[in-house]
């Protein structure tokens, strides 16, 4: 126990949060975009995970924003997912949020979901409609194909089967 909060106490004082405190969250989301930046996915869930358990829930959401987008970059997609719903949860309105839940999708192999997700982006941007409808096209392969025929297809330009 006493190592388990010594490593928690450790990892806090990294991610800028000390026992107790609440932590910045602007501070922290700038923090860890430079770090998304320079492709240091790991380092910036290091950054934001203390300050997400150290946060009111409802202030939040910023934080598990950046932290999905940093698994998602480390292909862990399932837990990217579950951060971007909470996300959504407590900020609706954030197409953004939408969006990426999209790629998570796609990259789980969700293609009903991420189309979902996309069609709520665009409701909420109704001046993305037209992107989101470019997007759908990539989503999946034509039917009758397998992974490999989607891949080929896409490559041609993103053509596709009849809906």
């Amino acid at each position: 126990e006493a190592a388990a909060a010594a490593a928690a106490a450790a990892a806090a004082s990294v991610a800028g949060v000390g026992a107790g405190a609440t932590p910045d969250v602007p501070s922290l989301v700038g923090r860890s975009k430079e770090l998304l930046k320079a492709r240091r996915p790991a380092e910036a869930v290091d950054v934001l995970w203390p300050a997400i358990l150290a946060a009111p829930r409802e202030d939040s959401g910023p934080l598990r924003f950046q932290c999905a987008l940093a698994l998602h970059m480390q292909s862990q997609h399932a837990a990217s997912a579950e951060l971007l719903k909470q996300v959504i949860e407590l900020e609706p309105s954030f197409a953004e949020a939408h969006l990426c839940l999209a790629q998570v999708y796609t990259a789980l192999g969700l293609a009903a979901e991420a189309e979902a997700a996309l069609d709520e982006a665009a409701t909420l941007r109704p001046e993305i409609a037209g992107w989101v409808q470019a997007q759908r096209a990539s989503l999946s392969p034509p039917e009758g194909a397998g992974a490999a025929g989607g891949a080929e297809a896409r490559g041609r330009g993103g053509e596709r089967g009849a809906e």
